[in-house]
């Protein structure tokens, strides 16, 4: 799979780990805190969070219902865009 993507509502992974390929968080509404390579980061509404490849990280607080929109890729999607850009 090159490209996921999803809404959390309320969720928390205190579990480190880390993806093949990148990650974007974009906080809609609420905060949401993160441990992304051992340092704490804090997202309110509107922020965004790109992480690289094979960086642990955590999420370790959300606020109650806070609505996030996650986007996990693979790099190699990027050069599919280059290589065959969409044209209208």
């Amino acid at each position: 799979k090159h490209l996921n993507l999803g809404t959390d509502y309320n969720f928390v992974s205190k579990k480190q780990h880390h993806h093949a390929g990148f990650e974007v968080h974009f906080i809609k509404s609420g905060s949401q805190s993160y441990e992304i390579d051992g340092k704490p980061i804090t997202l309110n509404s509107g922020d965004y969070v790109i992480i690289c490849p094979n960086v642990p990280h955590k999420v370790t607080a959300m606020q109650l219902l806070t609505e996030k929109f996650s986007l996990v890729f693979k790099s190699d999607i990027l050069f599919s865009f280059i290589l065959y850009p969409i044209t209208y």
